[in-house]
C-alpha cells in the first residue's frame, strides 16, 4: 500500500488522506472456494478518506468507498 502525506482543510479541519491498495494477490472466494473476484478488478485502487484528529489520535470521518485505479 502506497499512502500520500494527508493535506488539512483548514476550514473543516479534517485531513485528505489516499492509498493506493495492491489487492493483485488477493483472493474471495464462495462457500464452494470458487473466486468470485470479478476478472475486470483493478490491481491495484486508490481511496480518499477524510480524517479527523482528536486528542491526538486519528479517526476516518468519511470514505465513499469509491476507488480509481492508480
Amino acid at each position: 500500500m502506497e499512502t500520500a502525506p494527508g493535506v488539512l482543510d483548514p476550514k473543516t479541519k479534517l485531513y485528505q488522506v489516499s492509498a493506493c491498495v495492491d489487492v493483485s494477490k488477493v483472493n474471495v472466494v464462495d462457500k464452494a472456494g470458487k473466486s468470485v473476484v470479478s476478472a475486470e478488478r483493478q490491481p491495484r485502487t486508490r481511496y480518499t478518506y477524510k480524517v479527523q484528529q482528536d486528542d491526538g489520535q486519528f479517526f476516518v470521518v468519511e470514505d465513499l468507498l469509491k476507488g480509481e485505479p492508480c
